[in-house]
C-alpha cells in the first residue's frame, strides 16, 4: 500500500527535488564551455520544461492551479491536502475537456476547447491528436505520480526565480526620479493596480494572454525565440502577489511601491498592499 503523502512529505519531496535539480544544473554548466548559453538551455530544459512534467495536459494545468489557489488561501503547509481533496473533480474536468477534444477533432466545431489545449495549440504548436493522445496517457498516471510531477515544477519554478532574481534585480531596472524598480516590483505593481481597479487576475486561466497584457503594458518585448511562457514576468504571474518565495524581500518590494500608489491616492490599492505585508510578516 503506497504511504500516504501528507502536506509535511509533499513540502519536503519539493526541497528534495530542489536539491537535484540544482546539483544537475550546476554540473551541467560547469561542463559547458559557452556558460551563458548553457545557462538558458539548462534552466529551460530542467526548470522550465522538465520532461518529467506533463504541462500540455488539462489534468496538470488544473491540478497547479488549484495549488496556487490554496496556497494563497492557506499557505504552503496545507496547500498539497487542500488541494488533493479536489484531485476527483479535476479529474473529471480532465475527462470532459478529452471528450470535448475528440469531438472537436472529429468535425464538432461548436465544441469549446478547454483553455490549456487552444493556448497549446496557439502558442505552442502543438495539435490536437497529439493533445488528445497526451490528455489519455497522463490520464492513466496515480495521483502519487501527479504529486510528484507538481513536487518536480515547483522544485523548478524555485530555482528559475533564484537563478533569474539577481539578472531582474540587475537587469530590470527602471530609473525613477528617486528610486529604481525591478521587473519583480513592476509586475507586483501592476497586478495590485488592476487587482485595485476590479480586475480578478486569478481567474483568469488563460496565464499566456494574460503574460502578453503585462508584457505590452510593461513594455517588454517577446518573441517566437524567447515564448512567452520561458518570461519571468509568466513565471511571476503563477505565484503573484508572491513573486518572489522570500517573504521580506516581497514585503520590501511592497514597501517600495507603495509610494506611487499614496502619491494617486489610490485607496483600494493602499488597502491591498497593507493587507499584503501585514500577512508576510
Amino acid at each position: 500500500m503506497p504511504r500516504k503523502i501528507t502536506n509535511e512529505l509533499f513540502v519536503k519531496s519539493i526541497t528534495d527535488y530542489e536539491r537535484v535539480l540544482e546539483k544537475e544544473y550546476l554540473l551541467k554548466l560547469e561542463e559547458a564551455e559557452d556558460k551563458d548559453y548553457a545557462s538558458t538551455f539548462y534552466q529551460k530544459m530542467l526548470f522550465v520544461q522538465n520532461e518529467l512534467v506533463p504541462y500540455p495536459s488539462v489534468i496538470f494545468h488544473e491540478l497547479e492551479y488549484t495549488f496556487q489557489h490554496h496556497k494563497k488561501l492557506c499557505g504552503m503547509n496545507k496547500a498539497y491536502e487542500k488541494t488533493m481533496e479536489f484531485i476527483d473533480g479535476i479529474r473529471s474536468i480532465s475527462n470532459e475537456a478529452l471528450e470535448n477534444a475528440k469531438l472537436y477533432l472529429n468535425g464538432n466545431k461548436q465544441i469549446k476547447l478547454h483553455s490549456c489545449h487552444t493556448d497549446q495549440i496557439e502558442h505552442e504548436e502543438r495539435v490536437l491528436s497529439e493533445l488528445i493522445e497526451i490528455e489519455e496517457r497522463i490520464a492513466k498516471l496515480t495521483d502519487e505520480n501527479l504529486s510528484g510531477a507538481l513536487s518536480i515544477h515547483l522544485a523548478g519554478q524555485r530555482l528559475y526565480e533564484k537563478y533569474n532574481d539577481v539578472e531582474s534585480e540587475e537587469l530590470g531596472k527602471v530609473e525613477n526620479s528617486k528610486s529604481q524598480f525591478t521587473q519583480n516590483e513592476r509586475t507586483l505593481a501592476l497586478y495590485i493596480l488592476l487587482e485595485s481597479l476590479g480586475f480578478r487576475q486569478g481567474l483568469n486561466e488563460d496565464r499566456t494572454t494574460l503574460a502578453g497584457l503585462y508584457h505590452l503594458i510593461m513594455d517588454k518585448n517577446f518573441n517566437d525565440s524567447t515564448k512567452i511562457k520561458n518570461s519571468n514576468i509568466y513565471k511571476a504571474l503563477g505565484s503573484v502577489p508572491d513573486v518572489v518565495n522570500d517573504p521580506v524581500k516581497l514585503a520590501k518590494y511592497l514597501q517600495n511601491i507603495r509610494p506611487i500608489f499614496e502619491k494617486a491616492n489610490m485607496e483600494n490599492a493602499l488597502k491591498l498592499i497593507a493587507e499584503k505585508i501585514n500577512s508576510s510578516k
